[in-house]
């Protein structure tokens, strides 16, 4: 819509004279009542230069020129702006209507913000273009709400409810202490001695001292690289294929996003894709529940080598054991992440940034079609997924970082003695 006026105190005279049809009288009376916000080329480009527009509802152009063939108060009507959802470019009118812009004809824009021009036929039925003085916004009211999936909420209450169910028969029906340490294991022992090893040939102090690796069984150790190794893969087919599919401009189209944002080139499209808050909210969950794997055997390799370690270093310096059960005597509290804090504390920051990078990676996008008038249009609006391509580089590295702090206390750290190493079994 094009709204010609050479002074902006006439604007409310145009709008009086202007006999306009709904909803353009209804534009009326709301630009009277200061629903529209005056912009400058630049702030209205940085406004509408986005493809799922929530800020604002109908642009209004104000030229310097007005057509003589149409005489004062003249609008020409470009097309519908909708509010949350737009399937094409809502700044589409910046380029003649039938170019597709991308954040380099948004910088191209930018640069001539000043020299913007719209076209209108003259008297000879001829495109002559009139310079874009200002444009005016309409202010449209923010529109908050909570979406939930009744199901899925009744399956968490259940399984939360199952859980705290196990805790509390844990609690009442165990009548031992449990060993959940190396030193509740040496404290038990020396009072009890372990029966399960009484056949086994006696073990040899080893003047030889082992990298932490040799703990964690072969078994585990090619569990955890395939894992770690398949979803790294998968994902980087993933991230190279959403890039590089239609209508995407490659990497620097993606990086200008940032991380978490949510576009239109980036969400998950086609007829199998899931079509229910449930179905979405399980598919971007998924990435959540491939990584609790990796976490658990990350954590249980990790854990095993420091547990070992403990034990060995009682070959070279005097230490109380540290017990899970209240101290004593020379005893010491156990930590309170099982973990001492040099290792616990980068694995908690590792797990917690990896945790909210795969939440801005995979996200749900639930889109609300608006007409000019503000009312709901259900047939336009869709639910689906979104990827952010910079949190998926992000979590990518993160996530091999944490795999190479794995790797490198695995392999280059040894034990402090060639003290047998302690077998870890569950019984």
């Amino acid at each position: 819509m094009e709204l010609s006026n050479t002074d902006l105190e006439q604007e409310e005279r145009y709008w009086q004279n202007a006999n306009l049809l709904p909803p353009l009288t209804d534009l009326r009376n709301q630009q009277a009542n200061g629903g529209f916000r005056r912009m400058d080329n630049l702030e209205c480009i940085d406004a509408y230069g986005v493809n799922l527009q929530s800020d604002y509802g109908t642009l209004l152009l104000v030229t310097d020129h007005v057509p003589p063939m149409y005489g004062e108060g003249y609008f020409h009507y470009f097309g519908q702006s909708y509010v949350d959802v737009v399937e094409e470019s809502s700044w589409l009118w910046m380029l003649n209507f039938n170019q597709f812009l991308y954040s380099d004809d948004l910088d191209l824009l930018r640069a001539h913000s000043e020299n913007l021009t719209i076209p209108y036929l003259d008297d000879s039925i001829d495109y002559v273009e009139s310079k874009l003085e200002y444009c005016l916004a309409q202010k449209v009211p923010e529109k908050c709400q909570v979406k939930y999936s009744l199901p899925l909420l009744i399956v968490v209450i259940v399984f939360n409810i199952i859980k705290a169910g196990i805790l509390w028969g844990i609690t009442v029906a165990i009548d031992f202490v449990p060993l959940l340490t190396v030193g509740d294991a040496v404290a038990e022992f020396l009072k009890r001695p372990e029966c399960f090893t009484l056949a086994r040939d006696e073990l040899r102090y080893d003047e030889k001292r082992k990298p932490w690796y040799t703990v964690v069984s072969k078994r585990r150790w090619t569990g955890c690289i395939v894992l770690f190794l398949g979803s790294l893969i998968v994902s980087v087919f993933l991230l190279f294929y959403g890039i590089n599919s239609d209508g995407n401009h490659g990497f620097s189209s993606a990086w200008s996003l940032g991380i978490g944002a949510a576009d239109t080139r980036y969400l998950i499209q086609g007829r199998h894709r899931p079509s229910t808050v449930a179905g979405n909210t399980m598919m971007a969950n998924t990435p959540q529940v491939v990584y609790s794997f990796l976490y658990f055997v990350f954590n249980g390799a990790l854990t095993a080598m420091a547990q070992a370690h403990e034990w060995s270093q009682y070959a070279v310096n005097r230490k109380g054991l540290r017990v899970s059960t209240p101290a004593k005597g020379k005893q010491r509290s156990t930590y309170f992440l099982s973990l001492p804090y040099r290792y616990s504390i980068p694995q908690l920051i590792f797990s917690m940034t990896l945790h909210w990078l795969i939440s801005q990676s995979l996200f749900l996008v639930d889109v609300e079609a608006y007409s000019p008038t503000l009312a709901r249009i259900e047939a336009d609006g869709f639910i689906t997924c979104g990827y952010s391509p910079l949190a998926i580089v992000c979590t990518l590295t993160v996530g091999s970082l944490m795999g190479l702090f794995l790797a490198g206390l695995a392999c280059f750290r040894k034990f402090k003695s060639g003290m047998p190493i302690a077998e870890r079994r569950d019984t």
